[in-house]
């Protein structure tokens, strides 16, 4: 069976009835990385204008703009939390935000170049 899902939501990202507890002492038959957690998004756009102030020296103004959609970026656990705990009622949940997720930032920057 796969347990991959065509929709998936946050309450559940995973197929959980596809898994089920082994016997003692012996192994399972997923095979290891046979699913992944949601794709991290992250759109930067940047706009550069060069302007000329002397023969040798440019004067550049930019729009920096990071993470431009504001997407955010979910995230399954890696540290025995409940939404990796099997039998546990949160197993194949998303419950945070990815802790490198940074919201929608602009800069902006005059440079001179020469």
């Amino acid at each position: 069976m796969d347990p991959r899902l065509g929709h998936k939501t946050l309450t559940q990202f995973f197929n959980t009835a596809d898994f089920a507890p082994q016997p003692l002492g012996t192994v399972g038959n997923t095979q290891r990385n046979s699913m992944f957690g949601p794709h991290f998004r992250d759109v930067d756009l940047s706009l550069f204008k060069n302007f000329p102030v002397t023969e040798r020296a440019t004067a550049q103004f930019r729009i920096e703009s990071f993470n431009i959609s504001n997407t955010p970026n979910f995230f399954i656990a890696n540290n025995n939390s409940a939404n990796q705990q099997f039998g546990n009622a949160a197993f194949g949940t998303i419950s945070a935000t990815d802790p490198n997720y940074n919201p929608r930032q602009y800069q902006f920057v005059l440079k001179l170049l020469f």
